[in-house]
């Protein structure tokens, strides 16, 4: 299975070793949320807030839509993101 990025910000992403490693992928996001989970009220939520501004999405192998902010600060996880 496999995964896109739009090339332009996968060649970005590549040169910020805090959220992609050549030898693994990107890195999971630990905000990331489905957006079934983040509707609350008719309105779209994250972190307790609502949800405004641009954000990155994927869509999983069971159809669920997975989205956060774009996160470039340093994160300490194992998880990384896996193919779809």
């Amino acid at each position: 299975m496999t995964y896109h990025v739009v090339s332009s910000m996968m060649a970005k992403d590549k040169q910020d070793s805090n959220i992609y490693n050549p030898n693994t992928g990107y890195f999971k996001n630990p905000l990331a949320s489905t957006i079934q989970d983040a509707i609350v009220n008719d309105q779209v939520h994250m972190n307790g807030r609502t949800a405004s501004g641009t954000y990155t999405y994927v869509l999983d192998k069971n159809g669920n839509i997975i989205f956060a902010k774009r996160f470039n600060r340093i994160i300490v996880t194992a998880e990384r993101l896996t193919p779809l």
